[in-house]
């Protein structure tokens, strides 16, 4: 739960680095992509046009684990 928070905030902050990190923590840790999916919902939303780019990111990252 706390590195998928940690992603959202991360995908608002426009953290490259830190979204490639904590979507590779939080699969690492069990999230699957339904979870990751959710997550990257809200950060869109939350963000708006900046939060699509490093969502799009962050399932790169954790589709290519």
């Amino acid at each position: 739960m706390k590195e998928m928070i940690a992603l959202a905030v991360a995908i608002g902050r426009g953290c490259e680095d830190c979204v490639v990190f904590h979507a590779s923590e939080a699969k690492t840790q069990g999230a699957d992509r339904a979870e990751l999916l959710e997550v990257l919902a809200v950060a869109i939303e939350m963000s708006g046009g900046p939060g699509t780019v490093y969502a799009a990111k962050a399932l790169a990252a954790f589709d290519e684990l």
